[in-house]
């Protein structure tokens, strides 16, 4: 997976979506995947070698597709961390989970989004 993740690193570090600089049907795909990443595939798969905001260009191209107008609004960590954590009965059979400095919502995810080096999307626009 790790290996896959540098792959798109590089990608997305030559054009600002995976096929160019149109966003297509397979950057939201992987957009989907991304943003659960962080919030929930860390800890909860123990994908924990790496998160996404150590990507430069992955980050980047997360905070740039959420910051699109009516993307942030279809996003609930809420639900997503609520959902993960406690339907998986056999990775995690007792459905307790940590907090992540208090409720993951849209302001904290904005704030996390806006602290991305602005890099990514200038190198690609």
């Amino acid at each position: 997976m790790f290996e896959s993740l540098a792959r798109l690193e590089q990608i997305l570090g030559q054009h600002r979506y995976l096929t160019g600089n149109q966003l297509t049907e397979a950057d939201i795909r992987l957009w989907t995947t991304l943003v659960r990443f962080d919030p929930v595939y860390v800890t909860h798969f123990k994908c924990d070698k790496h998160r996404i905001s150590d990507y430069l260009n992955l980050y980047g191209f997360l905070r740039d597709i959420y910051q699109m107008p009516g993307i942030a609004e279809t996003v609930n960590f809420d639900h997503i961390r609520n959902h993960y954590f406690r339907s998986h009965k056999t990775i995690n059979p007792t459905g307790l989970f940590q907090l992540v400095r208090g409720r993951i919502s849209m302001n904290r995810m904005d704030e996390m989004f806006a602290s991305v080096k602005k890099r990514h999307l200038t190198r690609c626009l």
